[in-house]
């Protein structure tokens, strides 16, 4: 059974431990992430170790999982799927933040010495995301609509079939 990951950790107790965390988070725990989604649909898996060297408490590992973003050519949801390396080094400060070697990310601890999942993951995310949002090729309507008969290529939505009227010189009627 997969177990969903913390929203909440102590990076120095499980750095102590040279710890594994494992497990899943569904998108939606990710405000900023789920402002530029289609929908909140989507979920993240997550492989997180945990270190201390030295004076470094940091974590290395992998992160993917999928959301649904808006195609900007056919204005129609996609699944899109992700995957991204995570290397952070936990610091109070941003005089520690900038000693951290490059290539290292800082995530901030809170007065406790806690780090919320998403503090650590949501920037990376949102780096993760295309600037524009398109079909993998070959699955945008606007790529195919050309090759398909007209029943087919039929837009289902308002939006569409006013892009549709406009494409074609006739401006939608103003009510």
């Amino acid at each position: 059974m997969e177990q969903n990951l913390p929203t909440e950790f102590d990076p120095e107790l499980l750095a102590r431990r040279d710890a594994l965390v494992e497990g899943r988070a569904l998108i939606s725990q990710f405000a900023r992430v789920v402002a530029a989604l289609a929908s909140e649909q989507g979920e993240i898996w997550a492989s997180l170790r945990f270190f201390a060297h030295g004076r470094l408490v940091g974590v290395k590992g992998q992160v993917s999982g999928w959301g649904m973003l808006r195609c900007e050519r056919c204005v129609q949801p996609y699944r899109w799927e992700f995957e991204f390396a995570v290397n952070s080094g936990f610091v109070f400060t941003e005089e520690q933040a900038e000693r951290l070697a490059d290539g290292v990310e800082p995530v901030f601890k809170d007065d406790r010495g806690r780090v919320q999942l998403v503090g650590l993951l949501e920037d990376e995310l949102l780096l993760a995301m295309p600037l524009i949002g398109r079909h993998p090729g070959g699955e945008c309507m606007a790529e195919i609509a050309p090759y398909l008969g007209e029943e087919e290529a039929a837009p289902n939505n308002a939006l569409a079939n006013a892009l549709a009227a406009l494409k074609n010189g006739n401006p939608p009627r103003q009510h």
